[in-house]
């Protein structure tokens, strides 16, 4: 069973258990990868429905990317660094829609060459 680790950050303004209701922020490890995860298998397989040199080299520097990524998060979970552990997920986040963009843009792109499907 993998380990999910749950990290709760609070607004140091928080003077009210309200308050700490209202500014909590919930951030866990497994969600923020499976998100990563599906989003690299989708543009995974909409660049593999249609390859070319440029598609296939962005894949793989994404998937450079994501390993780094884990190992990064993985280090911070073992080292107990909480601050570098929330910033990487904040990043992994941020990564999550940025492949999602590109996998949209590979798909605008392969419509205008006449290319519609990509299964």
């Amino acid at each position: 069973m993998p380990t999910q680790i749950k990290i709760v950050i609070t607004s140091p303004e928080c003077t009210s258990p309200s308050q700490f209701a209202d500014g909590m922020v919930k951030l866990q490890v497994n969600p923020v990868l499976e998100e990563l995860n599906r989003a690299f298998n989708e543009f995974s397989h909409v660049v593999k429905a249609r390859p070319s040199p440029s598609t296939a080299a962005l894949l793989e520097n994404i998937r450079q990317e994501l390993m780094r990524y884990v190992n990064v998060v993985t280090l911070h979970m073992n080292i107990g660094n909480v601050v570098g552990l929330l910033n990487h997920l904040i990043d992994g986040q941020h990564t999550t829609k940025k492949i999602k963009l590109a996998t949209e843009r590979v798909r605008v792109e392969n419509a205008i060459r006449g290319f519609t499907g990509d299964k």
